[in-house]
């Protein structure tokens, strides 16, 4: 028997389980698209100075999915608990690398370049962890917006 005739099936089998990586177990890409809104958490108090980047990031990427904004202000654990139970698509705020909400939640790059260090506050994104297609598009409009 041909070796090559067990490969090419292979193969595309292969291939055809690649066409949805990176995943987002909840949809959460597809459902902000298809409902046309992207529900956001701004942090509020001290990072409440930084509103106006804080929508900015937001804005863009919201246009990057064609979507529009649906944004609330609140309290960082409110707004990633919220997060955590699909109530929000993105919370943007000032947060280290190094969170205690690290194994719940994803958080994105630094929204500003360069990254000062992981204990460091900064301005960025946390998403739903697991949502690695949603958190890729995130990443791919900050990495748009650098200089």
């Amino acid at each position: 028997m041909n070796p090559f005739r067990l490969f090419l099936p292979t193969l595309l089998f292969c291939l055809a389980g690649c066409l949805e990586i990176p995943s987002d177990p909840l949809g959460t890409t597809r459902n902000v698209e298809a409902a046309g809104m992207m529900r956001v958490g701004f942090v509020g108090g001290e990072a409440e100075s930084r509103y106006p980047e804080m929508e900015r990031f937001a804005a863009r990427v919201a246009e990057a999915h064609g979507v529009d904004l649906d944004g609330r202000i609140g309290a960082e654990g409110a707004l990633l608990r919220a997060l955590e139970e699909a109530e929000l698509d993105l919370v943007i705020g000032v947060f280290p690398e190094k969170s205690p909400w690290n194994e719940r939640v994803a958080f994105t790059r630094s929204v500003v370049r360069p990254e000062p260090g992981k204990r460091v506050p900064v301005l960025r994104g946390a998403v739903h962890n697991g949502e690695n297609r949603w958190l890729l598009s995130i990443e791919r409009v900050i990495e748009k917006g650098r200089p």
